[in-house]
C-alpha cells in the first residue's frame, strides 16, 4: 500500500483487499451500482475498467447510507477495512476525487473497529500523507484530508518541517501556505478580539508554533525576495494573527499590545525599504509597505506622504525628467516609486485648497507622463488615474 519498505498498521488492515480484483470473493456479497448515464451519450468518458469497476462498488457502499438520520449520520454505512481499501485503490487512481476522501476520512474517524488502535492508524496515514502530498502538492483533498487526521490526532509535532520540505519544492503553492497557516492558527492559537474556543483536541496548546516563524521568513526572503507568498505570510506572522488582516473598519483593538505593534510597524517599514533599496521593481514589497501605511484601523494608521522623501531617493527629479524622459524608459525607472508618489499627490488634494490643488494636479500631469513611460502597459490605467482626479477636483 505504501511506497516506502516498512509496513504499517494500514497495510497489515488492507492487505486482505489489495492488490484490488473487483473480481474477488472479498466482494462478492456488493452488487455493483455503474455510473449512471444515458443509453447514447454525447461525450462518454472512457474510464479504465479498474477504476470503473471500483467506483461501482464505491457507490453502493457510500449509498448503503439509507439509514442515516440527523442523531446518526453515519448509521448504515460501511466503515471497514476493506471500504478503507477501496478508497486507497481509488485515490492512487485519482487523488482528486473529494467524494472519495471523504469517505476515507468518515472511515479512519468514525469506525468503530478502529477504536483501539485509532490513533495508530491516523499516524500511518499520515506517513502514507506525505508521498502523496509530495506528487500531489497542488491537490486540495490531499491538504485537507492530511487537516482532518492532525486535527483528530492533536499534535502538530513535525508538520512546520513538513511543510518546509514542500515549499522547497514550490515556494508559491496556495494550499502548502494555507495549510501552514492552519497549523499555526489551530495550534499555535490567535489573539483576536473576540477569540471563541476551538472544542480540537490540541487546539491552541502549542503556543511555540509562532517562535521561529518570523526568522523562517526572513530565510524564504533572502532566497526570493519576490516571493510574493513570503511576504504575505509575514504579515500573518506579525498582524493577522492579532486580527489585523487589512480591515480599515475595525473598531475593537483593545486586546492588543498597541506599543508593541507600533514598534513591530516601525520595524517592518525600515525592513521592507531596506529591501526595495536593493530591489525597487518589486511589486510585492511595495504591496507590503502599502498595507504598513493605510491597512490598519485608524488608531494605527500613518499617511503615505510620510514615507515620500524616501520614496523620491528611489526615482529622478522632476528636473532630471523633464530634461530627459528616458530616465524613466521601462525597466530604468521604479514604477512603485513613481506611483507611491502620485497616490500621495492625490492625498495632498484632500486638504488642500484650490490653488494648492492647481500645484498638486500639474504634478500629477508629469508624474503620469513620467509612469506611461516607465510602465506603458498601463499607459490606459494611469491615464484613467489623471482623469479621475481631475474630474474629482472639479467637484468640490
Amino acid at each position: 500500500m505504501t511506497a516506502t519498505a516498512t509496513r504499517t498498521i494500514l497495510d497489515d488492515l488492507c492487505s486482505s483487499y489489495l492488490p484490488f480484483d473487483a473480481a474477488s470473493p472479498v466482494w462478492s456479497d456488493v452488487t455493483p451500482t455503474p455510473q449512471l448515464e444515458s443509453s447514447s451519450p454525447m461525450c462518454p468518458i472512457l474510464y479504465a475498467p479498474d477504476y470503473s469497476s471500483a467506483m461501482s462498488l464505491y457507490r453502493t457502499l457510500t449509498s448503503s447510507n439509507h439509514e442515516s438520520t440527523l442523531a446518526s449520520p453515519l448509521a448504515g454505512l460501511e466503515l471497514s477495512a476493506r471500504a478503507l481499501a477501496l478508497t486507497t485503490h481509488l485515490i492512487k487512481l485519482n487523488a482528486s476525487h473529494f467524494s472519495v476522501w471523504q469517505y476515507r476520512a468518515q472511515i479512519l474517524l468514525h469506525s468503530s473497529q478502529f477504536e483501539a488502535q485509532r490513533s495508530d492508524i491516523l499516524r500511518a496515514e499520515l506517513a502514507w500523507l506525505d508521498d502523496l502530498a509530495h506528487s500531489n502538492m497542488k491537490s486540495y483533498q490531499v491538504w485537507q484530508h492530511r487537516r482532518l487526521v492532525v486535527a483528530a490526532l492533536g499534535d502538530p509535532d513535525g508538520e512546520l518541517r513538513f511543510v518546509q520540505e514542500n515549499l522547497q519544492r514550490d515556494a508559491k503553492n496556495y494550499h502548502t501556505w494555507g495549510y501552514r497557516q492552519w497549523i499555526l492558527a489551530h495550534f499555535g492559537g490567535l489573539t483576536l478580539a473576540s477569540s471563541s474556543n476551538v472544542a480540537s483536541k490540541g487546539a491552541g496548546e502549542f503556543k511555540q508554533l509562532w517562535d521561529r516563524e518570523a526568522q523562517y521568513v526572513d530565510e524564504l526572503l533572502r532566497e526570493d525576495v519576490r516571493n510574493n507568498s513570503a511576504w504575505n505570510h509575514r504579515w500573518f506572522v506579525h498582524f493577522s494573527r492579532y486580527g489585523l488582516t487589512g480591515n480599515r473598519s475595525m473598531t475593537s483593538i483593545d486586546h492588543l499590545d498597541i506599543e508593541s505593534i507600533e514598534k513591530t510597524i516601525k520595524f517592518e517599514k525600515a525592513y521592507v525599504r531596506t529591501w526595495l533599496c536593493s530591489v525597487p521593481n518589486n511589486a510585492s514589497a511595495w504591496s507590503y509597505l502599502r498595507a504598513l501605511h493605510t491597512a490598519f484601523p485608524q488608531a494605527l494608521r500613518s499617511s503615505m506622504c510620510h514615507s515620500l522623501g524616501w520614496v523620491k531617493t528611489l526615482v529622478s527629479s522632476e528636473q532630471e525628467a523633464k530634461r530627459d524622459a528616458s530616465v524613466d524608459a521601462m525597466g530604468r525607472a521604479c514604477v512603485g516609486a513613481l506611483e507611491w508618489w502620485f497616490d500621495c499627490l492625490v492625498e495632498q488634494t484632500e486638504h488642500a485648497d484650490q490653488t494648492q490643488n492647481e500645484r498638486l494636479l500639474q504634478q500629477a500631469e508629469l508624474l503620469v507622463q513620467r509612469l506611461c513611460v516607465a510602465d506603458s502597459v498601463r499607459t490606459r490605467f494611469w491615464a484613467y488615474r489623471l482623469k479621475s482626479l481631475r474630474r474629482t477636483l472639479q467637484q468640490r
